[in-house]
């Protein structure tokens, strides 16, 4: 499973909602809210690419991986 840890790196940078996030990043809307929530099923890398510029940090920040303990 993978965690998205995109509100908390960017609260750290000083954003407080995913609206500031959406206009700093250039994002769609429903992108920004559905990545601050950690609901996102995927991300293209241009949006990877977007929240690293925007966020100034590696992808390996955003994302971590947990092994499922369903399977």
């Amino acid at each position: 499973m993978i965690i998205l840890n995109v509100r908390k790196v960017a609260e750290k940078q000083g954003y407080k909602n995913a609206h500031q996030l959406q206009l700093a990043a250039g994002l769609a809307s429903h992108v920004a809210t559905r990545l601050w929530r950690g609901e996102a099923q995927a991300m293209s890398f241009s949006v990877l690419n977007a929240l690293c510029l925007t966020l100034e940090c590696q992808p390996g920040k955003l994302l971590k991986y947990e092994p499922d303990t369903d399977t």
